[in-house]
């Protein structure tokens, strides 16, 4: 059976569900915001204080009135770093997006789902970022748009020397596994799911590599890594199966 785009006709590409960055971009937007909240409600509490009858004295509430500023000026700093971080992750998811849409028309496409629940905008460390379902396997992709030198030693992840505080490998790893339960368990079948760690930036300088159990690349080789992988095909029954466990979720 040949699968159709929107439109009817037979599709080139891989079909995609869902909307790559959208998650993050909320989480971005609803984690960066509450150091400006908790201003504002000390800002209402001292203005509460001071008038119309003043509850304190006037240097008392200058003082406030001035530390309070510093505050305003420190809490929007930081919401502003952190927002540009989220939002430098939404453009790398979008990104890797690009390239994943190229797949050819045996291939679905599935952005910002959710490993152990429903699928579009769950918070959570179990969220994907992409997962692909295709003749090759099934596939978990996580996207991290980094800057720096990035670098595998004796299977350890470096960033300009460092490791990182909340290590990808073992991100991808556990979200992968969450999925391949919750889809053995929806669809009745036993699969096997491929984690693969993705560098939008492209800064990964050994390219390609296996490391912990994942597949490590950066965003140019994404396609490439994918379709030459051979190790844990699927079935067309189970891949349909498969993409339309993941599309009922996408649509409910």
């Amino acid at each position: 059976m040949t699968d159709l785009s929107a439109d009817g006709r037979p599709a080139r590409y891989a079909r995609v569900f869902g909307s790559p960055g959208t998650r993050v971009r909320m989480a971005g937007l609803l984690r960066t915001q509450w150091p400006l909240l908790i201003v504002v409600a000390l800002t209402g509490y001292l203005l509460r204080a001071a008038l119309p009858v003043p509850a304190m004295g006037s240097t008392l509430a200058g003082a406030l009135f001035l530390v309070l500023a510093v505050a305003v000026a420190a809490a929007a700093n930081h919401s502003r770093r952190r927002l540009q971080a989220f939002l430098k992750g939404a453009h790398g998811e979008e990104l890797v997006a690009r390239a994943l849409a190229r797949l050819p028309e045996t291939f679905a496409v599935f952005h910002g789902i959710a490993a152990d629940s429903h699928c579009l905008l769950s918070q959570g460390g179990g969220d994907l970022d992409h997962v692909v379902v295709g003749p090759a396997g099934l596939f978990v992709i996580e996207t991290k748009n980094w800057s720096g030198d990035l670098h595998i030693e004796n299977g350890e992840l470096t960033a300009d020397g460092e490791q990182p505080s909340r290590p990808p490998l073992e991100q991808v790893k556990r979200a992968s596994s969450a999925l391949k339960a919750r889809l053995q368990h929806a669809a009745g079948v036993d699969i096997e799911i491929t984690p693969i760690l993705c560098f939008a930036s492209n800064r990964l300088r050994s390219g390609v590599q296996g490391s912990s159990g994942v597949l490590v690349c950066n965003a140019d080789q994404i396609t490439s890594v994918i379709l030459e992988f051979h190790e844990t095909p699927l079935s067309d029954t189970t891949r349909q199966k498969l993409i339309e466990v993941l599309q009922e979720d996408c649509e409910r």
